[in-house]
C-alpha cells in the first residue's frame, strides 16, 4: 500500500483531552454532525455548479480588483498616512495594537517585595496591573529595566 492508497491516520488526542470518556451521546451527535456537514458540502457544490460562468468570471474579476485596490490603499497608508471621514463612513487607516510581556526573573530581581504576589512561573498580569494602577510600580521604569517588553502589531481597517 503506497501513501496515496493508505488510509489517512486520524490524530489521537488522548494525551491532551480533558475528561475523555467517549460518551455514546457524543458519538450520536458527531455522526449526525458529520452527515449534515457532508450534505452541506454537496449543497454548496451544487450552488457553485449552478452559477453561470459569466457570474463566476465577474466575481473573480471583482475580487481581483478589490484586492488590488486594498493593497494600493495599504501602500498609501504606509507612505502617506491614514484617511478617515466619519460622516461618510470612509476609513483607510492602520491601527497599532500594543501587547505587553514581562520578564519574570528581571522583575523578581528588581522588585523582590512584589515578586511573590505576581510571579507564578510568569508575571501575573492582572495583579501587576493592580500594582501599577495603585502607583506602587511604574511601567516606564519596568520597560527601561527590560522587565516590560512591548510588541506592536498592526491591523488595517478599510471599509
Amino acid at each position: 500500500m503506497n501513501d496515496l492508497t493508505r488510509p489517512k491516520k486520524n490524530p489521537d488526542f488522548s494525551g491532551s483531552a480533558v475528561s475523555l470518556t467517549n460518551p455514546s451521546d457524543a458519538r450520536v451527535y458527531l455522526t449526525n454532525l458529520h452527515g449534515l456537514l457532508n450534505e452541506l458540502d454537496d449543497v454548496l457544490a451544487a450552488i457553485e455548479n449552478s452559477v453561470p460562468a459569466e457570474l463566476k468570471e465577474r466575481r473573480d474579476n471583482l475580487e481581483k480588483r478589490i484586492e488590488t485596490i486594498t493593497n494600493g490603499l495599504k501602500g498609501i497608508i504606509d507612505k502617506q498616512g491614514g484617511y478617515q471621514d466619519v460622516i461618510e463612513g470612509l476609513y483607510a487607516l492602520k491601527q497599532r495594537r500594543l501587547s505587553k510581556s514581562y520578564v519574570a526573573d528581571k522583575f523578581e530581581r528588581l522588585y523582590p517585595q512584589f515578586a511573590p504576589a505576581v510571579i507564578v512561573k510568569a508575571v501575573d498580569i492582572m495583579k501587576l496591573n493592580g500594582l501599577v494602577k495603585g502607583g506602587l510600580l511604574d511601567e516606564g521604569h519596568m520597560e527601561l529595566e527590560g522587565v516590560l517588553k512591548l510588541s506592536e502589531t498592526y491591523a488595517y481597517v478599510i471599509k
